[in-house]
């Protein structure tokens, strides 16, 4: 049975179709496109490309032998090595595809990085970004369900999104995810039932952040 990887792009709006195009290969399971809003501070070149301007972040699910070179494919097109070209990273992906299920292995133990998704209330976008941003985190991007062409629900990992929710995407070292995790909660009362979700993963072959 083939593995697979998660690669995740966020890009600058109007570039997602760029590289919708390198996805009709080989390898490729699966990929969408999302709108998303870009959340950072002015302190952006310190750690993310993402300004507070619309972004559109593309999810591409790919056998993993087949993952590096669809990698260099959208580093080298959307000029990811360039500041404020955007950011691409992957997440392993344990199932097989359509499995009702999320991830919950981890990645390899010198991934540097985790991506943290919570999934809120539309409009609470802002607060979750506001929290994180208090216990250290550098910028984020909000997904907006409707924003996924062709359906009224968005899928994070097969788990469905209904239209008037926000999902925030932060990607943060590991010395302070658990930090950012623990303030979110506490702020926006996660633990309460029907008030939100969050988990986290870690990521591999992080390209464009800034340190």
């Amino acid at each position: 049975m083939p593995s697979y990887e998660l690669i995740c792009a966020v890009v600058n709006y109007g570039v997602a179709s760029k590289v919708m195009k390198l996805t009709n290969r080989d390898g490729v399971v699966s990929s969408f496109a999302s709108l998303a809003t870009g959340t950072a501070s002015n302190a952006l070149l310190d750690i993310l490309s993402i300004s507070d301007i619309r972004k559109e972040v593309v999810f591409i699910l790919v056998e993993k032998e087949y993952v590096q070179e669809i990698l260099d494919e959208i580093i080298t097109k959307v000029k990811i090595y360039k500041s404020n070209h955007g950011i691409v990273f992957t997440i392993p992906i344990v199932f097989p595809v359509n499995k009702q299920t999320l991830n919950k292995e981890k990645g390899g133990e010198d991934s540097m990085y985790n991506s943290i998704f919570i999934v809120v209330d539309k409009g609470q976008g802002a607060s979750v970004m506001e929290s994180a941003n208090a216990a250290g985190a550098k910028g984020g991007t909000i997904l907006s369900a409707r924003g996924v062409a062709g359906g009224e629900t968005s899928k994070i990992f097969e788990m469905e999104i209904e239209p008037e929710k926000e999902v925030v995407m932060i990607i943060a070292s590991h010395d302070i995810t658990d930090k950012i995790v623990e303030q979110v909660n506490k702020d926006l009362k996660l633990d309460a039932e029907g008030n939100g979700i969050i988990f986290v993963q870690s990521v591999n072959n992080v390209h464009g952040l800034k340190e």
